[in-house]
């Protein structure tokens, strides 16, 4: 299901004259997981409501119907449906960031005409530099026949050096989801709901690092006894 880039151009007019995103705008938002929190800097829009599940933030757009599509929509006298969040990523004390994978879920009806999914997750480095930012695309599953469900998915890997605070250790990114929905002609896609893992890592306490420093020191004068 890769997007097709001549369609994304004719469409680009379409989306600065008309928003497609819609929600007001809200204070920040913080939910609590088991090693970080998500705080929420932007209205959810066509996400609709939001969750955590241990260190996941689950989103959950609102249902259309009894069984019909959710209000994350596309068709072809909608065009696309756009949205895009800021959320920022705190780690708990003893923990460190190192990386983001989102996973995405929806369905399609394709009578006749095309339907796409785009967009990309980018990580912002807030405690060092914001020259620091990672970017990968959501990649989707191919559409097979006429109607059934899609599944998406894109992934950041924190590198082990040069993010983060004068410490070197990354506490805290600020993670923009952006999302897109297309369909042209006699088509309809739409999204079911989205998720971004954190990843964490225990960080050891300074008393740990001296404890295993000192450590290493006595075996290094064993070691040299026995020498």
């Amino acid at each position: 299901m890769g997007t097709n880039n001549g369609m994304v151009l004719a469409l680009g007019a379409a989306m600065i004259v008309a928003s497609g995103v819609s929600g007001t705008a809200a204070a920040a938002t913080t939910l609590y997981g088991a090693t970080v929190d998500f705080t929420i800097d932007s209205p959810l829009g066509l996400f609709g409501e939001a969750s955590v599940a241990g260190d996941s933030l689950v989103f959950t757009p609102n249902a259309v119907g009894p069984s019909g599509p959710t209000d994350f929509y596309a068709d072809g006298s909608s065009l696309y449906a756009s949205q895009t969040v800021h959320i920022t990523v705190t780690a708990h004390g003893g923990y460190a960031l190192t990386g983001f994978d989102l996973s995405e879920s929806g369905g399609y009806a394709v009578a006749g005409g095309t339907a796409w999914i785009a967009g990309d997750l980018k990580a912002i480095d807030i405690e060092g530099s914001t020259a620091n930012q990672l970017t990968a695309a959501i990649l989707g599953s191919t559409l097979v026949g006429t109607s059934g469900n899609w599944t998406a998915a894109a992934s950041i890997g924190l590198p082990s050096s040069g993010w983060g605070g004068s410490d070197g250790v990354v506490n805290s990114v600020t993670l923009t989801l952006s999302n897109q929905l297309f369909a042209m002609g006699a088509a309809e896609i739409w999204k079911n709901g989205a998720t971004v893992a954190a990843v964490t890592a225990p960080v050891p306490e300074a008393d740990t690092y001296l404890m295993m420093l000192a450590g290493l020191g006595m075996v290094g004068l064993f070691a040299r006894r026995r020498a």
